[in-house]
């Protein structure tokens, strides 16, 4: 957490900055005008991905990688002006096909002669120079523009690159990869920033500048990782593979499903695994759940396989399951179980209860706060005040620092009431980890501890029983995509503690806790939809 949290919280900050900036001074740029392919009823622009790829370059920058990672940078900057002309006016994929093919190749330029084996599971492949070419080809193009066509719904694509980063991080962290952990770390968070204001119903859409840049990152994910490791002159393309699955799947069946009809390819549809789950259910969080569970799944096998090294097992599993998700039909098998499972959760939904006759949500902020003070004086009761507060700022420190007060002063200002709202909850979240990951556990006061877990508890019955008798009001679709991925990685962070990764899971769990506690009021204040 000590190498995570300065950069999380630095490009967080920014990508909340250059939100609330473009959302202010360039609400009618890049407008996404409605169609019959799209789930959207009213013009919205497509300035999110100006948020993201401005907000992870300027943290790129400040964080001084520049020099170790030019060519990614590179390739980076060629597409994301390519995505923002492709977002002012459509470029046809006569033109970004060329322009994708030149970025790639710059980046085997760059690799080669440095990589001349691939390792897939057990099997280790001697390419030709050619061959290798011609592969690296392959997996640039096709993993750039499949986060392109699944970014069809509020906050889907963000979600799905959170869970990617995510695992990545935590396959960084196992490998003692630590510019790959702060490469992923600073993307993520200029991807929560980026929800923030994409949850449903979206302020922005990410558009092409922001879905190019992501599928850029995947498919660069294997070379980074191999750049900062001792792998000398083996790639290991397995962990992400699996990591990315979906992206695999779901682009290889689309591709030949057109083919077959005798459709062009690369002209969009309504085929996409989204569309075809939205078109069952109904439901905006019933048809991103199966999706986020499958990349989810992903995300945990890429991490198992650094602890268990999957052998000729697991590679005829994989390449088993890729297969029958491309050949077999996804409507008349697995979609519709989406939708029963959907159904189901809908009907665990009781009438609505009167709040008289329950503890007030309002005691929730008073009873963080004491959280926190008690957090605080458990933390610092025996600790040396002059080494708490002495604090050494060198460029990761000052990252932090910079982070968090651009964070409180976003939290103050009232143009987007929600946003500066959740920012707050954010700015607690943030102390929280500050006090429970940077600060020796040796040194805590147990008087302060237990009065500290009393307060949780207290939020966390308050908080239960608003949500078993408030169903109705705080049902399946009430959440924001944002609280659904916290709840997910968190359960894969439980399997992960299961097969014996080291999580502090207790201190996980008290964060969780803690912040589902205060969104909860934040909804109550500030609800983002009208239930």
């Amino acid at each position: 957490m000590q190498n995570i949290l300065p950069f999380f919280v630095f490009t967080f900050s920014i990508s909340l900055w250059l939100s609330f900036l473009i959302l202010k001074f360039g609400k009618n740029w890049l407008i996404d005008i409605p169609d019959e392919r799209k789930i959207h009823t009213v013009p919205i622009p497509r300035t999110g991905g100006i948020v993201l790829g401005v907000s992870f370059f300027i943290s790129i920058l400040f964080f001084s990688y520049n020099t170790e990672l030019l060519w990614y940078l590179c390739g980076f900057l060629i597409l994301f002006i390519l995505g923002i002309i492709d977002d002012y006016n459509t470029v046809s994929w006569k033109i970004k096909l060329p322009v994708q093919l030149v970025v790639s190749s710059i980046i085997v330029n760059r690799f080669l002669g440095l990589i001349t084996t691939i390792s897939f599971f057990e099997i280790s492949i001697n390419f030709s120079t050619i061959f290798l070419i011609f592969v690296f080809l392959i997996w640039f193009v096709g993993i750039l523009n499949a986060v392109n066509l699944i970014d069809g719904m509020d906050g889907l694509s963000g979600g799905f690159m959170v869970i990617i980063t995510f695992s990545s991080i935590i396959i960084g962290i196992l490998t003692q990869n630590y510019i790959f952990v702060s490469l992923n770390s600073l993307l993520l968070g200029s991807l929560i920033g980026f929800l923030f204001f994409n949850r449903r119903p979206a302020r922005y859409f990410m558009g092409d500048s922001g879905s190019l840049i992501l599928g850029y990152h995947v498919a660069c994910l294997p070379l980074i990782y191999h750049q900062f490791s001792a792998n000398s002159y083996v790639l290991e393309i397995t962990p992400f593979l699996i990591l990315s699955s979906f992206l695999i799947m779901d682009t290889t069946r689309v591709f030949f499903s057109r083919l077959l009809k005798g459709k062009n390819p690369m002209n969009a549809d309504t085929i996409h695994l989204h569309h075809l789950v939205f078109k069952e259910t109904k439901s905006y969080m019933g048809t991103l759940i199966p999706i986020f569970f499958v990349t989810l799944i992903g995300g945990i096998s890429s991490v198992l396989f650094f602890k268990y090294d999957f052998g000729y097992l697991g590679m005829q599993f994989f390449l088993l399951i890729l297969f029958l998700f491309i050949i077999i039909p996804p409507v008349p098998s697995y979609v519709p179980l989406t939708s029963k499972l959907n159904n189901f959760i809908s009907s665990l939904k009781t009438s609505r209860f009167n709040d008289k006759y329950l503890f007030r949500v309002r005691f929730l902020i008073p009873l963080g706060i004491l959280y926190l003070s008690m957090l605080s004086l458990s933390k610092i009761d025996k600790y040396e005040i002059k080494n708490f507060f002495s604090f050494d700022f060198n460029i990761f420190n000052l990252g932090l620092f910079i982070g968090f007060i651009l964070l409180l002063i976003f939290s103050l200002i009232r143009t987007h009431e929600d946003e500066s709202f959740q920012s707050r909850i954010g700015l607690a979240i943030f102390i929280q980890c500050l006090l429970l990951f940077f600060i020796d556990d040796s040194n805590v006061s147990e008087q302060f501890f237990y009065l500290r877990n009393m307060v949780l508890i207290i939020m966390i019955i308050i908080t239960g029983v608003n949500y078993f008798q408030n169903s109705k009001h705080l049902g399946f679709e009430f959440w924001s995509v944002i609280d659904l991925l916290i709840l997910m990685l968190f359960i894969a962070l439980i399997i992960l503690k299961i097969n014996g990764v080291q999580i502090h899971l207790f201190s996980i769990l008290e964060i969780l806790l803690f912040y589902y506690s205060l969104n909860l009021y934040a909804q109550r204040r500030h609800p983002r939809l009208k239930i």
